[in-house]
């Protein structure tokens, strides 16, 4: 463990891939509450998988530009006498190989299509969100999700999803809304009627089934 705030500094940093890599996928897909021994081994494990493929492009760079480049093996043999003269181009190369890293969590947090692409591959078939949030975002990028839901108590109500709860654990305590055109049949009609407020709100604990289609949308402009 560090002992001197420079030292708690230097693995602050180190960790600050991992950090960045957590809250963006937190922000980008709902997960479920970790303890804090897992939570940790991730962040982590992103962090040093990141630095890693920076110290590796580092290497490159290194072999490329010797000139322009620090001496690592210089700096673990001479430590602080090679370091005090370029304090400064050593903080430059370290901070640029840090942003770099931090960058590198920020796209595997985002996760492209590319990189889910190859990851789908070694990730279990079990996914670790809500079947809401798996059933209205597996649809294609250029289509708007249309739900259809059965009431417990035999009301039909049709709309375009608009927000929902992305909260992980399937409670009856959840939320979503749906967008106009909205359609309602009431229990024992036959036909829908449109009507003519623009939201409705849905709770789960009212809902019986969920019906979801995706509906291309329509290109805009001439």
């Amino acid at each position: 463990m560090p002992t001197t705030a420079a030292e708690l500094f230097i693995f602050a940093a180190l960790l600050a891939p991992g950090f960045i890599h957590y809250v963006q996928r937190r922000r980008a897909v709902p997960q479920r509450t970790l303890s804090p021994l897992v939570e940790t081994a991730t962040l982590t494990t992103v962090s040093i998988l990141t630095n890693l493929v920076a110290l590796g492009v580092f290497s490159l760079i290194r072999m490329a530009l010797p000139e322009h480049t620090p001496d690592v093996q210089r700096l673990m043999l001479e430590g602080k006498e090679y370091a005090a003269a370029r304090t400064g181009y050593l903080f430059g190369w370290g901070a640029l190989l840090l942003a770099f890293s931090c960058v590198l969590a920020f796209v595997i947090g985002i996760r492209p299509r590319w990189i889910a692409r190859f990851t789908e591959r070694f990730a279990p078939a079990i996914v670790d969100v809500s079947a809401w949030y798996h059933v209205f975002e597996d649809g294609p990028e250029d289509a708007k999700v249309y739900i259809g839901c059965d009431l417990k108590d035999g009301t039909y109500v049709a709309g375009y999803l608009d927000w929902y709860s992305t909260e992980v654990a399937e409670t009856a305590d959840r939320d979503l809304v749906i967008a106009e055109p909205i359609e309602i049949r009431m229990p024992g009609e036959v036909n829908s009627a449109s009507v003519d407020f623009p939201r409705l709100v849905i709770s789960a604990r009212d809902t019986a089934r969920l019906y979801v289609s995706y509906v291309a949308e329509e290109p805009s402009g001439p």
